[in-house]
């Protein structure tokens, strides 16, 4: 069992510390070259495993901080690559301020997937990585240091005509291309089709290519990077999975045989935690000597020549002039126009909706659904309202389109009540919910997505005789 440290480095400034990460599955050299680590809880068994993620509430920054993580989660719960997932010089991101949701999905690569870097990074000392930074991932060979023979005839570290001399390729490839970045990924992506032996390689290559963004544009794939890269510079960002970040993690979903559509293929969905610093994967902005972010983890054996991820946490530097991005904030909240009301009667409730944040919203829609016990009146609700059914339980949603920052707007939704109405039954309510389709990103605060009214009802007081009268002194009973 070992620790493993993940350790970015900003803006290209290079430490001289060498950490325990190893090619595409981060695993040090105390293990198999071919390893392959996978996410924390996994036995071998077909299934999902579902990791929760946690900010410690009471960490710095821990509000503005939310969104940019949960949208870094969704992006790895959805898995899809993209050809170009690289923005580099984004005018959204001040000079000098790292972004968080880049620096939290490579981070998460780390913790939750067992990811390690393409490139061998801050395995060099520091005059190595001057010049070989961008180079492959892989292991010292039996003379015990890394060889850079031969850059190859494209003038690039870290394609597939590097020489390499005995070091030991840890970068799994795609065995019919050797290409990081080819899109769509084969049918199966495990090890019939993709290998760490360089033995497969194509026909003519000397050694894997990995997913750095100098190599992408060697070969011909403009703003492409993987995300698992080890460097980070000022003003990008990669906040989209790129094709070899895609094609890692199937492979280990592959299981402990490494062919698909066995008995031992599992899924991953990260979950995050609100308000708890106690999950799987706890988060905190803390003090680091010299790393941006650090994902600590062990590991242990499952099967031959397979571990897992045990103990993932996760630290961003607190003395970083973080960029946490912009995120649209919807909102909602309702009110009725009745103290109480009456069977028969109609309960008329005004939404007033709209968006915080410091991004549009597209996509908005506003749903409800009929309150126990009465009847949706289309004629007294806005007549955008689309339903289901009129009756109780049945859902209706109202398409509000683009919201810009800032804006809002209101809407009419109005209920028959009953009659008769159930004599058990004091009350009705109503939720109504917002949501977009995120394109813009996700909701800065999901917590004020939602609101309830609720309604009194009452019936008419009687006298004891039977007959009505406006004397309320009178009174002598309610129903119900």
């Amino acid at each position: 069992m070992h620790t493993t440290l993940r350790k970015l480095f900003l803006f290209g400034f290079i430490a001289p510390v060498e950490v325990l990460m190893a090619g595409v599955f981060n695993l040090g050299s105390d293990k198999p070259v071919d390893g392959v680590l996978h996410p924390l809880g996994y036995t071998g068994q077909l299934g999902q495993l579902t990791i929760t993620v946690c900010l410690d509430p009471n960490s710095p920054f821990a509000a503005q901080a939310s969104a940019p993580l949960r949208s870094a989660i969704q992006t790895w719960n959805e898995l899809t690559a993209e050809e170009a997932n690289r923005v580099t010089g984004s005018s959204e991101i001040p000079p000098g301020s790292p972004d968080l949701e880049s620096v939290a999905l490579h981070e998460l690569g780390h913790c939750s997937m067992g990811l390690g870097h393409t490139n061998l990074g801050a395995s060099l000392d520091p005059i190595q990585q001057l010049f070989f930074y961008h180079a492959t991932k892989s292991f010292r060979g039996p003379n015990g240091v890394f060889d850079f023979d031969q850059i190859g005839g494209d003038g690039s570290w870290g394609t597939g005509d590097d020489l390499r001399g005995d070091d030991i390729n840890k970068n799994f490839f795609r065995i019919s291309t050797n290409d990081p970045f080819a899109l769509p990924l084969p049918p199966q992506t495990d090890s019939s089709t993709y290998s760490v032996i360089v033995g497969n390689l194509p026909g003519g290559d000397t050694f894997s290519a990995n997913g750095s963004f100098i190599v992408a544009n060697t070969l011909g794939y403009p703003g492409a990077g993987a995300v698992m890269f080890d460097r980070y510079d000022d003003q990008v960002e990669a906040r989209i999975l790129g094709a070899d970040d895609e094609a890692t993690v199937r492979y280990g979903m592959s299981g402990l045989d490494e062919l698909e559509d066995t008995f031992d293929e599992y899924t991953v969905l990260l979950e995050f935690l609100d308000d708890t610093g106690v999950c799987d994967i706890p988060i905190m902005f803390g003090a680091l000597d010299v790393a941006t972010a650090q994902c600590d983890f062990d590991d242990d054996v499952i099967g031959s020549n397979h571990y897992r991820v045990t103990g993932p946490s996760l630290t961003f530097r607190d003395s970083e002039p973080w960029w946490f991005g912009v995120f649209p904030d919807l909102f909602v909240g309702k009110s009725d126009d009745v103290a109480f009301a009456e069977p028969g009667g109609t309960v008329l409730y005004t939404l007033f909706y709209g968006n915080a944040g410091t991004a549009d919203a597209s996509g908005v829609v506003l749903q409800e659904v009929v309150p126990d016990n009465t009847t949706f009146n289309a004629a007294a609700s806005n007549p955008a309202w689309s339903c289901s059914d009129v009756t109780a339980g049945s859902s209706c949603s109202l398409t509000a389109g683009s919201i810009a920052q800032g804006g809002s707007d209101s809407a009419l939704f109005a209920v028959d009540v009953d009659d008769p109405f159930p004599p058990s039954v004091i009350e009705i309510s109503n939720t109504a919910t917002i949501e977009d389709d995120e394109a813009n990103g996700v909701d800065f605060d999901p917590s004020n997505n939602s609101s309830t009214d609720t309604t009194t009802i009452v019936v008419r007081l009687i006298f004891a005789d039977g007959f009505e009268s406006g004397d309320t002194s009178a009174w002598d009973a309610t129903f119900p």
